[in-house]
């Protein structure tokens, strides 16, 4: 059980302390965990593909080149950040909470560290919150629905809170990175750039001026 004494104390000598609280400080029910999965499975990696590439297909069908640009560059941040995971989760080979025999910690042959679900569903809810950055909604939407996903693998026992801190923060320098990348700047979304503060010389035959740019 994860409230067991024993348990805790060897967990806690071989593990961040903030993971350690957060985890006891659940009610950790089957109920809990198998409403936790089922929220999870928005972040699953056959959803984001399926959600980005549908994005993509939908924009080419209808010749909407936002929608293309979208759904590619969503998938882009996808695979992106599924290799970014992998690598650290090989480096550092996290137990994850599930593993109830006291060994939970790093470099002991698990996969927990970063979370995946976290890193990939914020990598591409990032793409889709940048590219529609002039409607306020769909970056809450994007980002509520990543949280969401993110926090469902802890209270499901499958990750702890480091893991999606870092999985979430990973994907969402992957999906920024990507956008700001490949973005096409004459598609809706692109911000202007504007220079401020910057000194501007004019001369001619009869005047000269000096002024600054705003």
């Amino acid at each position: 059980m994860l409230h067991a004494a024993g348990w805790r104390r060897k967990t806690k000598r071989r593990n961040l302390a903030t993971d350690s609280k957060t985890a006891e400080s659940l009610p950790n029910t089957e109920n809990q965990k198998k409403w936790s999965g089922r929220v999870s499975q928005a972040g699953a990696a056959y959803t984001l593909a399926a959600a980005s590439g549908g994005t993509y297909l939908l924009g080419k069908i209808t010749g909407n080149k936002h929608a293309r640009e979208t759904g590619l560059l969503a998938l882009h941040a996808f695979g992106h950040s599924q290799i970014v995971t992998a690598a650290v989760k090989q480096l550092t080979n996290r137990r994850r909470p599930v593993a109830l025999d006291g060994s939970a910690g790093f470099w002991n042959g698990g996969d927990s560290f970063p979370s995946d679900h976290a890193s990939t569903t914020f990598a591409v809810a990032t793409v889709f919150a940048y590219e529609y950055r002039h409607h306020p909604w769909v970056p809450v939407v994007a980002y509520t629905v990543a949280s969401s996903v993110a926090v469902s693998r802890v209270v499901a026992q499958r990750h702890w809170l480091s893991d999606i801190a870092v999985g979430g923060s990973a994907g969402f320098l992957v999906g920024r990175y990507v956008y700001k990348r490949h973005h096409d700047p004459t598609l809706p979304g692109s911000v202007v750039a504007r220079n401020r503060l910057v000194p501007e010389v004019s001369l001619d035959h009869a005047t000269a001026a000096f002024t600054w740019q705003f």
